[in-house]
């Protein structure tokens, strides 16, 4: 298959909003500790095609497991949904939720990003004692859904295009008619050139490190990077984990060995998992919540019911950057108060009598 179309599978089923969701849930407690649920559904009862499989490993093995019952489809009517569950498709046959209860954001930490392969999820907590108030800020941070790093995001977008991406409404908000248009420009732009570039030059890379190692000749790396360009094109029309690829470094007097060309066609298999893992990660609907322990003060999300923040972030925020969810709330130290007032008291006492002695 070649990239076009391998990069196509993500961005369809990113425009297209296939079915299925995820939706995470985390409760903060007063002395950091967090219990974490994510409730994950799908339209296909596969075990491999859930979007459960995003998560790292240790999600399945330690975390508890419960089967939910499955939306109504008898007329197509949609059950009641509480703010921070994901929307409920009437074609949905596979429904969990996941808990884990964690001592610290740092351990939270620890299970959900071990493993560059599957979606990331980033936390921080910080205390802050002003005094009067005690101050809480707590954020859950959706880490980048495309890992591959080699061509800086710079060269393709602009301050402009994250500027728009930063102002994108809620899943499912209508945009304006201009919106769209420069939406579909930057899917677009995303698609044909940075997408394929960047998918490109990790297979490129890794050429680069099996005939260096493989064919000491100087002249076979040159006539590897003057052929960039030609390889490129060629990737884009071929599938470049194949034997044609192989084929096309012969064409150019780059042989490589057979246990050489087994190397590359192993690397090439974790490749394909890792796209696989992406594309899931695309093609999902996210509602996310942050319940805190105290009045909120200030946050970003998109609605907010008492202490609670819920967030339905379109995967374009966090498709090329990180993208964060963060709440700050405070309580009132009433001790301080007491403290305050009695000092106030006591001063005033100690002032009143210099004043009568004097």
């Amino acid at each position: 298959m070649k990239i076009i179309n391998i990069l196509w599978i993500p961005v369809a089923c990113l425009l297209l909003s296939c079915e299925h969701d995820v939706a995470m849930e985390t409760v903060v407690h007063e002395d950091g500790s967090l219990d974490r649920s994510i409730v994950v559904q799908s339209s296909t009862s596969s075990p491999e095609k859930s979007p459960e499989h995003m998560f790292a490993p240790g999600i399945l093995r330690t975390w508890r497991h419960e089967k939910l019952d499955l939306p109504t489809k008898d007329t197509g009517a949609r059950p009641a949904v509480e703010e921070g569950s994901p929307d409920t498709a009437v074609n949905t046959d596979y429904m969990e939720r996941l808990t884990q209860h964690f001592e610290s954001a740092e351990a939270a930490n620890r299970e959900m990003n071990t493993d560059d392969d599957f979606f990331h999820v980033e936390s921080h907590f910080e205390k802050k004692f002003r005094w009067f108030y005690t101050y809480m800020v707590y954020s859950d941070t959706y880490k980048a859904l495309w890992r591959y790093k080699r061509v800086p995001l710079s060269d393709y977008f602009t301050a402009e295009d994250y500027a728009f991406v930063q102002r994108l409404p809620a899943e499912s908000k209508k945009i304006s008619k201009a919106d769209s248009i420069y939406l579909d420009q930057l899917m677009a732009k995303c698609e044909d050139k940075f997408m394929a570039r960047a998918y490109f030059e990790e297979y490129y890379a890794n050429l680069e490190d099996i005939v260096r190692r493989e064919i000491p000749d100087k002249r076979a790396m040159d006539s590897l990077t003057v052929n960039k360009e030609r390889l490129f094109n060629f990737a884009k029309n071929e599938d470049p984990g194949d034997s044609s690829m192989l084929a096309a470094l012969d064409s150019i007097g780059v042989h490589l060995s057979g246990e050489a060309r087994e190397q590359y066609v192993q690397w090439t298999k974790a490749q394909e998992r890792k796209l696989e893992i992406m594309t899931q990660g695309y093609a999902g609907k996210y509602v996310h919540h942050i319940q805190m322990p105290w009045p909120v003060v200030s946050n970003n999300a998109d609605s907010i019911v008492g202490n609670s923040l819920f967030w339905k972030p379109p995967v374009l925020k966090f498709l090329l950057t990180d993208y964060t969810m963060r709440a700050e709330s405070r309580r009132l130290n009433y001790w301080a108060v007491v403290v305050s007032g009695l000092f106030i008291v006591v001063a005033g006492v100690l002032v009143f009598r210099r004043r009568g002695l004097s």
